[in-house]
């Protein structure tokens, strides 16, 4: 068996994180107040209650609210990293340019 590195150990932690908070095991209603904030700004959570939605009939009024949410995490989340990835790639483009003189 290989041994993992660093960054494939972070993500199996996020990963984890994300089953364990995001509904999977049990509903979000049922966690404590500040547990259920976290979970309702996972798209995962929003995904699951698609995926029960759509198991269990149509409910369009809850459908269409999950829908909107996961599309406002989504694109949120979008934006986040592209703000976090500029902003490390011109730091670390700043840093190639002081190096080089």
């Amino acid at each position: 068996m290989k041994e993992l590195n660093p960054l494939e150990i972070a993500a199996i932690d996020r990963i984890k994180f994300l089953i364990l908070f995001g509904g999977v095991f049990s509903p979000v209603k049922l966690f404590p107040g500040p547990l259920k904030m976290v979970a309702e700004i996972m798209p995962i959570t929003h995904g699951l209650k698609l995926i029960r939605y759509s198991i269990v009939g149509p409910n369009t009024g809850d459908t269409i609210v999950q829908v909107v949410l996961l599309g406002i995490v989504v694109v949120f989340g979008l934006l986040l990293g592209f703000v976090f990835l500029n902003t490390v790639w011109l730091t670390r483009k700043n840093d190639l340019l002081i190096n080089e003189n």
